[in-house]
């Protein structure tokens, strides 16, 4: 593995959650269990990570999407960078960070101006 890997954000393709499924699991990927709203949200793909090596991507989320409640295998942070994340009866602007451990069930929404988050992950999920 490369001990430093640097990677400029104007190597990383932005694409759709649609985009990147398909890519990720193959042409054959259900997509319709998603709403048209999540398929539309935009993902970089920072460090791809592997059972060795972290993951770190970041997300686009259109104003008012909702990510509907779901869990991880992994423990993961957030680091909202721009826009507002509701959390519950939270909502966390920009410079906050969230840590969200491993096979925790949560969701949230994006503020009216919409939402753009870094998320790290210790290994690919």
């Amino acid at each position: 593995m490369t001990k430093i890997m640097i990677r400029e954000e104007e190597s990383c393709k932005m694409m759709t959650a649609a985009e990147f499924a398909i890519e990720r699991f193959g042409e054959n990927f259900d997509l319709s269990k998603f709403s048209e709203e999540a398929l539309a949200t935009k993902m970089r793909i920072f460090h791809e990570g592997s059972d060795l090596a972290p993951q770190l991507f970041e997300t686009q989320m259109l104003p008012n999407a909702v990510a509907a409640v779901h869990s991880h295998e992994e423990d993961e942070i957030i680091y909202i960078l721009a826009g507002e994340m509701i959390v519950g009866n939270r909502t966390l602007k920009r410079g906050t960070s969230l840590f969200i451990a491993a096979n925790t069930l949560y969701g949230f929404q994006s503020g009216p101006e919409g939402l753009q988050f870094l998320n790290f992950r210790p290994h690919r999920c």
